[in-house]
């Protein structure tokens, strides 16, 4: 994947002034709710999950209520994000999609995680186009930056391809 559970984790720490949670809604795949377990034991974060396989809109509405009434101030959902169209039968991808348009919805902020070594996929443009058209604040962060060869211009030009495929929406920060 490119990285959403570890991003969480590592963005966490910057807010280690402010009352935490995260939720585990990639429920598909394995090891990803132990994964995201850690990093709230690591950053004191509350931490939500469900059975294996659960209904995950339904976990993360519930798990949303209860910051709510703790009064946390930010909460980490990990979603799981949609998969490549060979990876997964044709019914699950529709699901997938349904429950990622379902998560940018109720997000305020959509942190889309981008590949460094496969750039700006068509399921990333996908999430973003749903993120834009829906009016929610969107921060681009490019992970597993050092698993690529750079040069002194490599980042203008990453930057400038990502802008031209996201061209709807220079707004955005990448990080």
């Amino acid at each position: 994947g490119a990285g959403k559970t570890t991003t969480i984790g590592k963005l966490a720490h910057a807010f280690s002034d402010k009352k935490l949670a995260f939720i585990a809604g990639d429920t598909f795949r394995a090891g990803a709710v132990e994964q995201l377990k850690k990093w709230a034991d690591q950053t004191g974060a509350d931490f939500y999950s469900g059975n294996p396989h659960c209904d995950a809109a339904g976990l993360i509405f519930d798990s949303l209520k209860k910051c709510q009434e703790k009064g946390i101030d930010l909460v980490f959902i990990d979603t799981a994000g949609l998969r490549k169209k060979n990876k997964i039968k044709e019914e699950l991808e529709k699901y997938m999609i349904v429950r990622t348009v379902s998560a940018v919805e109720r997000a305020d902020i959509v942190v889309l995680v981008i590949d460094a070594v496969e750039g700006v996929t068509e399921q990333d443009a996908k999430i973003a186009g749903i993120a834009h058209e829906r009016g929610k604040a969107v921060i681009i962060c490019v992970n597993k930056w050092d698993a690529i060869e750079k040069d002194d211009k490599t980042i203008y030009k990453f930057e400038e391809s990502v802008r031209n495929t996201l061209s709807f929406m220079q707004y955005a920060e990448i990080i």
